[in-house]
């Protein structure tokens, strides 16, 4: 696709999955109301199945051969009029024990959801490639080992796939050669799959069409078309936390309808690819802790125009972030993203001077520039940015005064300027003045929250001795070193320079992101004020982390995040009695374990810990809740097993708690209450802000005390296994509660119609709660009126959509009862919208006419009607779609001749008629219209 143009800035893009190839009235998740009973080899073969693992929670028990029609079974969901099985939907149901072929019998199957159970016996068995008319396939969470089977990629009609992975569980893929299979493939999951064999992930396809042959890696290769070009329609690709090496290639500029695309947390390397500025419908953008390389591409900011989140932080990229748009694009074109919302930029080195056109982006919420080379001042106009909540700057040599127009930032609740070259006094505003001295330390600043006063004419700072008389102009408070990749160091004759001009008084040390291979030398030993100390993102060649590194007395600050290292985490780290920082964050297999956390009990003052991705293997200990200064505590993908402990309560200054992706199990304790309006050590009020337990195998009920919980701003749930009923008390003093995400869950949702929520929203994800049989868009969404994403899919819905919903950018309505007619959407808002397996008619019923009505929808790319058994001819109003790129309308029972109107068509990628009643002549235009066409499938006509 090429380059946007630029008065198309405001296009309306909108994505329809009409998969509604199974009619099917469901009264719930579990059951369905058929005119038929199911086959009676299809119930046999559910009962084989089921004979296969053990169910230790009964979840099953409706699974009873007495009970004659199979389409009344928990899970179960058949097609109305044949009861034929068409979807099994037994996500985290703890199942446990082998799976068998028996499931082969379900001809029919379209939707199969595995997730969260143990089924496999430890591998994913071959013949899961079997389901001819499988669409949508969840495995994630299925605790399977060894390599993925290519047979997957035999599942033609496959548009989702997860195959999303724990980690340390030792997943894998030798290629990726099966995917090329997949040509209707749009939604891709297979985080914390092993991808470090495939080498050249991107580039190992390659076909030539006029001979037909496929070639793998370094055998003969065809350029024509590379892999990428096998999935046009492909909207979602994560393959974040895989281990896979590389660059990114070219090709992938070929995925003109991709919206969020996840590269995060592997090992790519290379520069952003200059092809990418073609995927206009870029959403998200996330390639955070890789080794990238090359400058800032300009062409983000003036072709990619949807754009909300980019985050690309902790790689090695350089250069300035220049306002200047590229010259390899359309140099008319202002960079406007202007729904961008997040941008994370940290922990590479880009310098220069921070832009001034940043302070346009009127609806950012979160920047994070730290730990740069940035220098200049700070934008005056940076008050302009009125949404801005969190804003770093930290760890560059910013300079001068900070702007005045600071105190108009009454949406700030993050702020770090700290470690920079700021000078003068600190803006009087209650937002900043409520903020922690911390914010700003490492500058020349003077006034409240800092603990320097400002001098007589209220400017400067007035500068104190110690106690001991110390000079401290003599001080060196920070160290900065800057290598080139050219040049290289030993670390050990870096401290040999700094013990020459001051060691004995050194306080803080930073090498971090420097992108050497170090070896730290007990040399450092030498630093006896040695107080922080950041060696992140670097490669360490003695691959452990020394013991000696628990021997600086004064040390409060330790970063050993994303630098390589590997096996035990030393003991000795609990000597460091005054540190109230430790980050240890690590890569995905690189092997960094703990075989106890009995050492953390030496760290009386620890306020922050860090251990993302450390691989702890064991239970939380009792004794790890009696710290009670601790503030930010991060155990993700840890493999933790076990309970959270009643005694949570004791941790009465934490502000967030994450637990993500985990094995823990048991409820959830109603005494995390208590984690609300506590008293902290800095005389301030200290409660639970953020809260993130999902991915995890917590079972009961949600506490109902969880609506005390009056700080909570992101409260995160999802893939659990929690049920019971939620009222209006679960959320009585949220009010500023932002994101709420619980997808993945057994949970009834009862409220009153009239209810009006203390909160408002930005994310609202319950798909699959029960909201009540015959129950409507409920009401008081209406009054969420910041919300940006909104998903209610498979929650029992009826009736017909609300208007005011069409405003919501990202609307995940799929799998419901929802019915009456489709809007003539317009407007720029809508970036998402998936309305399939519903029963909505187009001025019409779900049997009747195809509507002549898309002259309304002029910039519509995507429509997908199939398997629908709409009637009537093709209208010629459908040559009003200039924009089209793809559609389908297969599985229908139309008639006529294909409209010459479709000439106009001129984007088209791909056309899918089959299995329909046209007749009439192949149209020549085709060849000499539609110059984009790839895919022409015309059969059964």
């Amino acid at each position: 696709m090429s380059a946007s143009n630029p008065n198309h800035a405001t296009t309306f893009f909108i994505l329809f999955f009409f998969f509604i190839s199974s009619f099917q009235l469901s009264d719930s998740v579990g059951n369905t109301t058929t005119l038929f009973l199911c086959p009676e080899i299809e119930k046999e073969s559910l009962l084989s199945f089921k004979q296969f693992f053990k169910d230790p929670e009964n979840q099953l028990s409706s699974w009873d051969g007495e009970v004659i029609n199979c389409c009344k079974w928990k899970g179960v969901i058949c097609n109305y009029f044949t009861g034929h099985v068409h979807q099994l939907h037994l996500p985290n149901m703890h199942l446990d024990g082998k799976s068998n072929p028996s499931l082969l019998n379900l001809k029919y199957l379209r939707y199969l959801n595995l997730s969260g159970n143990y089924l496999f016996g430890g591998t994913t068995p071959s013949f899961i490639g079997s389901f001819a008319n499988l669409e949508y396939l969840n495995l994630s969470h299925t605790g399977v080992q060894g390599k993925v089977p290519h047979t997957i990629g035999n599942l033609s009609n496959l548009h989702t796939l997860d195959l999303e992975d724990f980690p340390y569980r030792g997943l894998e893929a030798d290629s990726l050669e099966w995917l090329t299979g997949l040509s209707r493939l749009e939604y891709l999951y297979m985080d914390f799959v092993n991808l470090s064999a495939t080498y050249n992930w991107a580039h190992v396809i390659t076909v030539d069409v006029a001979s037909d042959v496929i070639t793998f890696g370094t055998k003969q290769v065809y350029k024509k078309f590379d892999c990428w070009v096998k999935w046009p329609s492909l909207i979602y690709l994560n393959l974040g936390n895989n281990n896979m090496p590389g660059s990114i290639p070219n090709s992938i500029g070929h995925l003109a309808a991709l919206q969020s695309l996840n590269l995060y947390g592997n090992r790519l390397s290379g520069a952003i690819p200059f092809s990418m500025h073609n995927c206009t419908e870029l959403v998200k953008i996330d390639f955070r802790d890789n080794d990238l390389d090359g400058g800032l591409p300009t062409w983000v900011g003036t072709e990619l125009l949807k754009l909300t989140f980019l985050v690309l932080g902790t790689n090695k990229l350089s250069g300035s972030i220049s306002s200047e748009p590229s010259k390899e694009v359309n140099s008319n074109t202002e960079p406007t993203p202007s729904l961008v919302t997040n941008i994370n930029l940290s922990k590479n080195n880009l310098f220069g001077d921070i832009p001034k056109e940043l302070t346009s982006l009127a609806e950012l919420r979160s920047l994070n520039l730290s730990r740069n080379r940035l220098t200049g001042s700070i934008p005056k106009r940076i008050g302009d940015m009125k949404q801005l909540e969190s804003l770093d700057l930290s760890i560059n040599s910013v300079s001068g005064e900070i702007p005045s127009s600071y105190t108009l930032l009454t949406s700030l609740n993050h702020l770090n300027l700290s470690h920079n070259n700021l000078t003068r006094r600190i803006p009087k505003s209650t937002q900043l003045q409520s903020l922690d001295a911390s914010s700003f330390t490492g500058n020349n600043l003077c006034g409240s929250p800092s603990k320097i006063n400002c001098r007589d004419d209220d400017e400067e700072p007035r500068r104190h001795k110690d106690k001991n008389n110390e000079d401290e102009g003599s001080k060196i408070e920070g160290f900065y070193v800057l290598l080139s990749l050219g040049y290289a160091v030993g670390f050990s004759l870096v401290y040999e320079k700094v013990y020459v001009v001051s060691a004995a008084l050194l306080n803080n040390v930073y090498l971090m992101r420097l992108c050497v291979r170090f070896e730290i030398n007990p040399s450092l030993l030498n630093l006896k004020y040695l107080k922080h100390l950041d060696l992140s993102r670097n490669t360490f060649s003695g691959e452990t982390i020394p013991s000696f590194i628990g021997s600086f007395p004064n040390l409060e600050y330790l970063n050993l995040s994303g630098s390589e290292f590997r096996g035990k985490i030393p003991r000795t780290i609990g000597n460091l009695l005054n540190l109230h920082t430790l980050d240890l964050k690590a890569f995905p297999y690189r092997g960094l374990e703990a075989d106890s956390l009995e050492w953390l009990t030496g760290l009386s003052r620890l306020e922050y810990l860090n251990m993302d991705f450390v691989n702890l293997s064991a239970a939380i200990p009792d004794w790890f809740y009696l710290c009670k200064d601790m503030n930010f505590v991060d155990l993700s993908l840890n493999n933790l097993s076990g309970t959270i402990s009643n005694s949570v309560a004791n941790l009465t200054s934490l502000n967030t708690l994450r637990v993500t992706s985990n094995q823990l199990s048991g409820k959830i304790p109603k005494e995390i209450v208590n984690l609300c309006k506590i008293q902290s050590k800095f005389g301030k009020l200290s409660s639970l802000e953020k809260l993130l337990f999902h991915g995890n195998k917590f079972t009961g009920a949600l506490p109902e005390s969880f609506g005390l919980l009056s700080n909570l701003q992101q409260l995160h749930m999802n893939d659990n296994m929690l049920e019971g009923v939620v009222t209006e008390a679960h959320f009585a003093n949220l009010t500023k509660l932002e994101d709420f995400f619980a997808p993945g869950n057994y949970l009834t949702l009862n409220v009153s119609p009239n209810w009006n929520p203390p909160f408002n929203l930005t994310t609202l994800q319950i798909a699959s709660w029960n909201l009540g049989v015959g129950s409507q868009i409920p009401a008081w969404l209406e009054t969420q009126t910041n919300i940006v994403e909104l998903d209610l899919a498979n929650t029992g819905i009826s009736g017909s959509i609300p208007s005011w919903i069409w405003n919501v950018r990202i609307l995940t309505l799929s799998h419901n009862h929802l019915s009456g007619k489709i809007p003539y959407l317009h407007g720029p808002k809508n970036q998402y919208i998936y309305l399939g397996s519903n029963q909505f008619s187009g001025g019409n019923q779900l049997s009747g006419e195809l509507p002549d009505c898309w002259m309304k929808w002029p910039s519509l790319i995507y429509l997908n009607l199939g398997n629908n058994n709409m009637s009537g001819s093709i209208p010629n109003s459908i040559g009003h779609l200039a924009a089209l790129q793809f559609l389908n309308l297969y599985g229908n029972r139309l008639y006529g001749a294909i409209p010459f109107s479709m000439h106009n068509c001129t984007e088209l990628v791909k056309m899918d008629f089959s299995d329909n009643h046209l007749d009439g002549g192949l149209p020549r235009w085709v060849g000499t219209e539609l110059l984009k066409l790839t895919f022409l499938v015309l059969g059964s006509n």
